[in-house]
């Protein structure tokens, strides 16, 4: 019955995942591969798989992790220690010599839509912050003026103010370490 329970929780085919019921748990390989993503990395490229938390034993769990990866997978006795010697050295670091050792990054990406060219990633998911400026043009089509009251709908079907769509259709600076391509 467990292991009824833990199936979806370990399920590794991405196409099997997207078409899992709604309000189904999502599988522990979802946050891991976009984690690997973020970071640039292949499964393949790790040397350990460190557990933490009290999840960290379950059997099924462990043995999913195992095959995951050609890692080593790794359950310390003491599942807080290293939450706790993490906290400790970073508080050392930060308030003993000023370096901030956990440096920030964006989780997703920093969208726009534009009507011509749709979707752009204006700073990519896993970016470090803050980060070098980049300029982006101004992103109405050239000669044209800005339509007040335009929509923008998201995927909640919201829409965006005039005055937002005014900002939005002026020059913006953001930050993108070596930065997307201007637009």
């Amino acid at each position: 019955e467990f292991a009824a329970v833990m199936k979806p929780l370990l399920e590794k085919d991405p196409a099997a995942r997207r078409r899992r019921d709604p309000g189904t748990p999502i599988s522990i390989f979802e946050p891991v591969e976009s984690a690997l993503r973020k970071a640039g990395l292949d499964a393949d490229e790790l040397d350990m798989i460190l557990l933490i938390g009290g999840s960290s034993e379950n059997p099924y769990l462990q043995a999913a992790l195992h095959g995951f990866s050609e890692a080593e997978v790794e359950v310390p006795r003491d599942l807080r220690v290293h939450v706790s010697t993490g906290a400790a050295l970073n508080s050392l670091f930060l308030n003993g010599f000023g370096v901030n050792v956990v440096r920030p990054i964006t989780s997703e990406p920093i969208l726009v839509v534009t009507r011509e060219q749709g979707l752009q990633t204006l700073v990519p998911a896993g970016t470090e912050i803050p980060c070098a400026p980049v300029t982006i043009r101004d992103l109405r089509a050239s000669g044209r003026k800005g339509r007040q009251g335009s929509k923008c709908r998201s995927a909640s079907r919201a829409r965006t103010s005039s005055s937002a769509s005014s900002r939005l259709s002026r020059a913006v600076q953001t930050a993108s370490p070596g930065g997307p391509p201007s637009t």
